[in-house]
């Protein structure tokens, strides 16, 4: 089984903060750590963390049984 990235470690060592990106796209730090934590999904908050680490979408957070988070 392939290892999923670790989102945390990826916007600390692109010096981005979890509040900032929040902030951005207009949602609560607590909501946007549960989707970093994979607890909740979100494609928006996804998508925008994916574009801000400079990754693929589909890299860091793949395709679960051919479903992707609604």
């Amino acid at each position: 089984m392939k290892r999923k990235p670790n989102i945390k470690a990826l916007l600390v060592l692109k010096g981005l903060k979890q509040a900032d990106l929040a902030k951005e796209i207009g949602v609560s730090r607590a909501f946007f750590s549960q989707v970093v934590s994979r607890v909740r999904t979100s494609v928006r908050v996804q998508r925008h963390i994916s574009d801000a680490v400079g990754l693929k979408y589909e890299l860091l957070w793949p395709r679960n049984g051919g479903k992707r988070a609604a």
